[in-house]
């Protein structure tokens, strides 16, 4: 049996023979599991997944692919794992509860930064039970918040209303960490979701405070 056109494309990519009789035991094993990986993945989820990299068994978190939507952008990128005892297995969900994680922060933030501009970027770290209604009861999220120059309010304030809301809406509360900052315009504008954790080492600070929440709804805020 022969390449299919999606490991040719791979392989080139890879800048790997093209042809199955001069890759190397290693090098095939590789390309064929990359195959079925993304088998796995069309028929989970009836979609198109582009390859970004893939991690041979022989490093320190096992085998997995790097993958993202097609036409998906960096921010999208999530993982498709090989286990010996479970086989196939990914974190897509990461992807798709961004979204509602978000809208749900920001229904936090509008109503206390009311007429100030501020952005929001939500990483979610792992999605615990997909059945429970509440996405604040079921991911473990790190958040940050960008807020323009010109907020009069106390960033340790904030975050302790922060605190208060997410606990109030919460029954079982998830692993949580937000940093908040202040930061200048021009550095708000040039956040999106792929470019704003390389900005945030490059831009001007202003203000800060960070909070981390724990399980067992305690806080530690610095």
């Amino acid at each position: 049996m022969g390449l299919s056109e999606r490991q040719i494309e791979i392989l080139q990519y890879n800048k790997m023979p093209t042809e199955l009789d001069k890759l190397s035991y290693s090098q095939e094993k590789a390309i064929d599991t990359i195959e079925q990986m993304f088998v796995y993945l069309e028929e989970k989820y009836d979609g198109d997944f582009s390859f970004v990299e893939y991690y041979g068994d022989d490093n320190i978190t096992g085998e997995y692919m790097v993958v993202c939507p097609r036409n998906g952008k960096r921010a999208d990128r999530f993982n498709v794992y090989k286990s010996q005892d479970y086989g196939f297995y990914d974190d897509y969900d990461n992807i798709t509860k961004r979204p509602l994680y978000e809208d749900k922060v920001k229904e936090f933030f509008d109503s206390e930064l009311e007429g100030v501009r501020y952005s929001v970027f939500v990483k979610v770290l792992n999605v615990v039970n997909d059945k429970i209604e509440n996405i604040l009861d079921n991911v473990e999220a790190s958040i940050c918040v960008f807020i323009e120059l010109g907020y009069e309010g106390e960033l340790e304030e904030l975050i302790d209303k922060y605190v208060n809301w997410y606990i109030c809406n919460t029954i079982h509360c998830m692993s949580n960490s937000i940093g908040v900052f202040i930061v200048t315009k021009e550095d708000l504008k040039r956040c999106t979701y792929d470019t704003y954790e390389d900005e945030l080492l490059k831009m001007n600070i202003l203000g800060k405070k960070h909070c981390v929440i724990s399980e067992d709804k305690k806080s530690n805020v610095f």
